[in-house]
């Protein structure tokens, strides 16, 4: 019988790049022929440096490398050969001892021949093995890397790199509904417009390969090979996965059986034997596969150094011991029993899997994924069970990881959307089963986007924890209480005996959400508002009772808020409030009851008035003036929001050529939702509507997109931008620094300027962490070479820190508030900028001072932290730094930095001797409130507010002089 040499196992002609190639040369070489790997050469004497594979590409997409990296950066090395002259099972052993899938073969004379993989030695393994293994049971491993299709790809990526994983398996609940390979990082690697934000559903391989159980070996094999395939998804008969087995667990069966096998031919040469004996246990002493030989009575023989080092126990601890009393002890009885029972079986000869969990030496739970072969003589009787296992304790952990992320809120950590769902759908199976109610209740807080405006989105965002945390205990245990999004919740409360019970439930959860709140020194308080209905009264399907209960909602919202309302299936068509509003909107939109306000935009730094932002109002006939957040939301996905942006486009775009024709040279801008922006004929219109305007330059014209619109194709965005910003129209990132992507924004939407978000403005001066925002929103402008333009500026206060920031253009109600159009050229013919903001401009402060800058916002909210303690307006425990001068923020500054750069002037000791007199009047003040003297305490805030001024005075001085060391 011929034997098989390593030559005979090439496939593929022998493809190589050099040291000097980069990333996107090695993978676009190894997509466009269909490679696993690449030998990488060196530049002068092509000799080999280094291999990349398919696993190298992985690791490379997960950890977002550059495809201009060089090769030599990602490549693996040294390069594991073989003369072309050995045969293949001595190659596969070379593989398996330097835990690899590609071998270099070579000439006699060592130059490179080719390469073989995993897979050439999978396509000529010998059908006499093949044939032995029953069904593929004993081969798959249950550790498959299984994430719900709804995980980011990023997150499948990182985690197939990290576990070593050579796929990933999507599913949907517990159905196979894709696959992610190494063969497909690739592919991936290859796409430019690839994000890795990208949902794992919309690019996994699909349908995916899947096998019964019960699938004979030989056949499992010949799908891999008429497939071109390495990975087969092991299904239950309900479809549902039971592992994966792929072409690695198949062809190192392979090698084992013909372990036994040359144990039984007695012709073989002892010294062939015990050669091969020898490979044996070299790869069992380097392998990081747990491995263990037992006797058929399970006690242990012999272990490797992995499965010590996972169990904690030494050599010793082992030996001739029971496996379920050392290495798999557990605290749980059924555990132990099914391990005797795999023993048992494997004694009898049967080849068994088992998912174990069991603690290890420090009774710390491990998870472990094994197979338990037995190993016979040559009498067929079993003389020892090899144990064959993978410790997949953080793969759980990070399966779980990935399942929390794609099934929960990451701000309140409630159900989301897609856990909702299958809640329902199980919470409707009961509801038929026992045939009590089910309440499906709609929230939405009153009132919360002036939170979000006044205090920020960092105070919004706690107060929707709050919310979150009430609501859970407010409900019962198998109550399931879920974020949409914003400040929308859904509640699901099964097990209602009658309407009257639920409706007491629902009067418990509104009274606990309006208690008071006290968050970041701010007392708030806030209502909901809440829509419910009743199934099986209300037989509809799941998004149809959601409907329903949003519809409800916004009736409680009519009705006067704080308070629920049960939807009426039989009034729904007549009550359905937001068709209402879409038509009274069509109407109005007709019958000219919107008009459009502006707000000035000026170079704080120049006085000059260089434009407005357009703002629409709605001069409704029963509410009087509606602002825009009063009514657009509620259209957003209707067309009608198209056709009232075309209207806004439309007169805005007549009113600044109406203005150049008065000769005023302004600019005007206007929001756009990503909606409209993305609509077929937006360029066309746009173009049409500057074509009736030739007068008028379309420089003079930007548009603007909030930052975090729901931009559904972002690359298609960018392109229409591109072709406006062609005919001379300007854009802007509108609310920058709120949304999810602004540095994907930034590269992929060619914008002229961003607007530096309202809530980052108002807490400018109070707070040293907006303050650090904006500096850094305006760096980030500088660096993509943008405008900067403030929203909100409502305190001249404001302008100034903004101007020494470098942020000239700013709008809000400290220059004017909104105001119709025909106010507008009398408004700039009196507009005088604040004195304030010239004298800034006269002694602007160098940015190498910033952290000057920064000291002094510091100083005014540790200020601000003493008075809203003796206030009693935070629920702050005593401010731990009040006794040491030196220990707060300011403090740290003015006796570090600030005393190196100062410390020679006579201001630097002014300023000492005020900040030690702040912080013993201000102990003095917190003493008093500790003993409930309020308003003693309190009567002394101006005394520490004219200390306050006075230290900020000498700051100030400090600002003007721009000779002062850095």
């Amino acid at each position: 019988m011929t034997v098989k040499k390593l030559d005979h196992l090439l496939s593929h002609p022998l493809l190589t790049i050099t040291l000097s190639s980069t990333l996107a040369c090695a993978t676009q070489c190894m997509h466009d022929n269909r490679l696993s790997s690449l030998l990488v050469v060196s530049d002068d004497d092509g000799l080999p440096e280094g291999i990349v594979t398919e696993r190298d590409i992985l690791d490379a997409l997960a950890k977002d490398v550059s495809c201009d990296t060089p090769i030599n950066d990602v490549m693996s090395k040294p390069v594991i050969s073989a003369p072309a002259s050995t045969e293949f099972r001595d190659g596969y052993h070379q593989l398996a001892f330097h835990n690899i899938r590609h071998l270099l073969v070579t000439h006699d004379d060592g130059k490179p021949k080719g390469i073989v993989s995993e897979s050439d030695f999978r396509n000529h393994l010998s059908s006499s093995f093949i044939s032995r293994l029953r069904d593929i049971r004993g081969l798959m491993s249950s550790s498959a890397l299984t994430v719900p299709q709804t995980s980011l790809l990023r997150s499948a990526v990182q985690t197939m790199a990290t576990h070593r994983f050579t796929c990933v398996v999507a599913t949907d609940g517990n159905m196979p509904s894709g696959i992610l390979t190494e063969y497909d990082a690739v592919k991936l690697y290859n796409n430019v417009d690839l994000d890795t934000n990208t949902l794992l559903s919309e690019v996994m391989v699909k349908p995916v390969r899947t096998i019964p159980e019960r699938t004979p070996v030989p056949t499992a094999l010949e799908i891999m090979q008429l497939n071109n395939i390495r990975h087969l998804v092991v299904v239950d008969d309900k479809n549902q996965v039971l592992g994966l087995v792929t072409e690695h667990d198949i062809v190192h069966q392979i090698e084992i059986e013909f372990a036994g096998e040359m144990r039984k031919q007695r012709k073989i040469d002892e010294t062939e034997l015990k050669r091969y004996e020898n490979k044996l246990h070299a790869i069992f002493d380097t392998t990081n596969i747990f491995l263990a030989l037992l006797d058929p009575q399970g006690c242990i023989l012999e272990i490797n150094a992995a499965a010590l080092k996972m169990s904690g126990f030494t050599r010793a601890d082992v030996l001739v011991k029971p496996i379920w009393d050392t290495i798999w002890r557990g605290d749980d009885e059924l555990q132990t029993q099914r391990l005797h029972s795999v023993i048992r079986d494997t004694a009898a000869g049967k080849t068994c899997r088992i998912d174990t969990r069991h603690l290890d030496a420090r009774k710390q739970p491990r998870y472990c994924d094994c197979r338990f072969q037995p190993i016979l003589n040559e009498f067929n009787q079993v003389d020892y069970i090899l144990v064959e296992g993978l410790d997949v304790t953080d793969l759980k952990y990070s399966q779980q990881q990935l399942k929390h992320m794609a099934f929960y809120d990451p701000l309140t950590n409630l159900p989301n959307r897609t856990l909702l769902a299958e809640r329902m759908q199980a919470a409707l199976k009961q509801c038929y089963k026992t045939g009590k109610l089910l309440a499906i209740g709609y929230l939405d807080l009153d009132h919360f986007k002036p939170v979000n405006d006044e205090l920020g989105h960092d105070t919004g965002d706690q107060l929707l924890i709050e919310v979150a945390n009430r609501l859970r205990h407010a409900s019962r245990a198998h109550d399931t209480i879920a974020r949409l999004g914003g400040d929308e919740f859904v509640l699901l409360l099964p097990g209602q005996d009658s309407r009257a019970q639920a409706e007491e439930a629902l009067n418990r959860i509104l009274h606990r959400i309006a208690a008071p709140y006290r968050l970041r020194g701010h007392k708030i308080s806030i209502s909901a508002s809440l829509g419910v209905t009743l199934f099986p009264d209300d037989n509809s399907d799941p998004d149809m009772l959601l409907r329903h209960a949003d519809q409800a909602m916004y009736k409680a919202k009519q009705l006067g808020r704080n308070c629920y309302y049960l939807f009426d299936s039989e009034e729904s068509s007549a009550q359905d409030l937001r068709q209402q509003l879409v038509q009274q909107v069509f109407r109005s939109l007709y019958q000219d009851e919107f008009e459009l306000f502006y707000q000035p935009k000026v170079n704080m730094k120049t006085g000059q008035v260089l434009g407005a932002e357009a703002l629409i109002r709605w001069h409704h006939p029963e509410r009087g003036l509606l602002l825009p957040h009063e009514f657009l939301p509620q259209l957003q996905g209707d067309s009608l929001l198209i056709e009232l942006e075309e209207w806004v486009l439309q007169t805005g775009i007549q009113q600044l050529s109406t203005w150049h024709q008065q000769g005023l040279n302004l600019s005007l801008s206007i929001n756009i939702s990503g909606q409209y922006l993305q609509e077929s004929s937006f360029v066309e219109k746009l173009d049409g509507l500057l074509r009736q305007h030739a007068d008028l330059p379309p420089e003079k014209l930007e548009l603007e997109i909030l930052e975090n619109s729901a931009l559904e194709n972002i690359s298609n965005a960018g392109d229409i931008i591109k072709r406006c910003r062609r005919m001379g129209v300007g854009f802007s990132l509108d609310d920058f620094g709120t949304g999810y992507s602004s540095l994907t924004h930034l590269k992929r939407l060619p914008a002229d300027a961003i607007k530096i978000d309202c809530s980052f403005v108002a807490e400018i001066m109070d707070d040293p962490d907006n303050l650090a925002i904006v500096e850094g929103i305006i760096g980030l402008a500088t660096a993509f070479r943008l405008k900067t333009v403030a929203e909100g500026v409502e305190e001249i206060e404001q302008g100034m820190m903004l101007l020494h920031l470098g942020c000239n253009i700013a709008q809000g109600f400290a220059i004017a508030n909104p105001m119709p159009a025909v106010d507008i050229p009398d408004w700039i013919a009196h507009y005088n900028p604040p004195k304030a903001w010239r004298s800034a401009t006269a002694n602007p402060i160098p940015m190498k001072n910033f952290p000057l800058l920064a000291a002094s916002v510091d100083h005014r909210s540790w200020v601000g932290r003493i008075i809203a303690y003796v206030n009693q307006e935070t629920s702050e425990v005593i401010p731990t730094d009040v006794q040491n001068h030196i220990k707060c923020r300011f403090g740290h500054w003015l006796n570090g930095d600030g005393q190196t750069r100062f410390g020679h002037t006579e201001r630097w000791q002014q300023v000492d001797e005020i900040h030690k007199a702040i912080h013993a009047q201000s102990a003095k003040m917190v003493l008093l409130a500790s003993r409930n003297m309020f308003s003693e305490a309190q009567n002394q805030i101006p005394s520490l507010l004219n200390q306050r001024d006075q230290l900020l005075n000498h700051l100030t001085q400090w600002y003007a002089d721009e000779l002062q060391p850095v």
